[in-house]
């Protein structure tokens, strides 16, 4: 697995899915922006004041929590 500081380092995403994923849309070949999620675990998408309950662990990116939300408007 590689790890999300390697990644970041490469500078663009290759579009093969990895796990630790941080650009924004993920697993968008070519994508250089990054997102961060709070280094302490508690992940920022899960403190915004919306009626939206994310399960699990796993953070979301800021396109990910957009598309979330319009499947609940």
């Amino acid at each position: 697995m590689l790890s999300r500081e390697y990644l970041i380092n490469r500078g663009t995403c290759c579009g093969l899915g990895c796990l630790m994923c941080p650009f924004d849309p993920p697993h968008t070949e070519g994508i250089t922006e990054v997102w961060d999620c709070n280094p302490d675990g508690k992940c920022w998408c899960k403190d915004i004041p919306i009626k939206l309950e994310i399960k699990g662990d796993k953070c979301l990116s800021p396109s990910q929590l957009k598309n979330e939300l319009r499947k609940h408007k």
